[in-house]
């Protein structure tokens, strides 16, 4: 049961701005709460230097912070995968947070404050602030993983009954199109009613199709980009997220879970994301 939990899957923060905003927001909370409630000793700091070191403390939560949300991921590859983010991971990286924050925090007091340093005190801080955390953090994710996943389900549920199966193709069913290929001799010509979908797939994209009612699939040097540029004349073509272009005419229903909403195609089992920023558009877009 807690390996089910554990692995469930979890929506991971990709906007910058909202990083941004919650790095500075902990920041000041933890200065403002230093400097009012003078915890940990702080009541015995002459008010003159309070207001420094209580700043200096902010400033350092929220440093840490900010190397967590935008350094961190240029070397660690899978904080940024939110197609496989769970609740594990997003456990593990709030914990991660917190004791970044401690250890920066137990660094500067032991030196600025003249407390001494020593590995054994860092270790004790480290291991006291995991065993606090651990908890309500999972308390926390549990909870809003429980209220997303319903969310998510029902308003996909409520598309699924309201989605009108028209074809959304401003052409012939017999209209061709072509994927261009940075190499020229791949490009790529398929009936535009047979393309399923398109997914990134490094320095290349993945393009799904029909031939004689059997899913098919080729791989060609390109980009969504360039690909979504090749559709613009068929508005059924419609990225969905950044790492997908789903033809909605083939889209049968949605479902959902904690991550948004996941389109479900014609022909194949495989589900399709959209990013959360999109729900409303897709809901708009499958209602017309």
């Amino acid at each position: 049961m807690i390996r089910n939990f554990l692995s469930q899957p979890y929506p991971l923060e990709q906007r910058q701005s909202r990083k941004l905003v919650v790095a500075l927001a902990f920041g000041a909370f933890v200065f403002v709460f230093l400097y009012f409630f003078r915890p940990f000793g702080l009541y015995a700091i002459p008010p003159e230097e309070l207001i420094t070191i209580t700043i200096h403390f902010g400033i350092i939560c929220s440093a840490a912070l900010l190397f967590n949300f935008f350094v961190l991921p240029q070397f660690i590859p899978v904080l940024t995968d939110d197609l496989n983010w769970n609740v594990s991971k997003e456990i593990t990286m709030t914990l991660w947070n917190i004791l970044t924050i401690a250890a920066v925090n137990t660094i500067y007091s032991s030196f600025y404050l003249g407390t001494g340093f020593s590995g054994t005190k860092l270790l004790f801080y480290i291991s006291s602030t995991l065993a606090i955390a651990i908890l309500p953090v999972s308390i926390h994710v549990l909870i809003k993983n429980t209220i997303l996943l319903k969310r998510n389900l029902k308003e996909a549920q409520n598309i699924s009954e309201g989605m009108h199966h028209k074809k959304r193709l401003t052409a012939t069913p017999d209209a061709t199109l072509t994927l261009n290929s940075e190499n020229k001799n791949e490009n790529f010509t398929i009936l535009a009613g047979d393309l399923l979908y398109i997914t990134a797939a490094d320095n290349y994209i993945e393009i799904f199709y029909l031939e004689n009612g059997t899913v098919k699939n080729k791989l060609i040097r390109s980009t969504l980009k360039s690909a979504r540029d090749d559709l613009r004349a068929f508005t059924a073509f419609y990225r969905c997220h950044r790492g997908w272009i789903v033809n909605l005419d083939q889209v049968e229903s949605i479902t959902g879970n904690a991550q948004g909403y996941r389109l479900i195609l014609n022909h194949t089992d495989i589900t399709i994301p959209v990013s959360r920023n999109l729900n409303i558009e897709i809901t708009n877009r499958l209602s017309k």
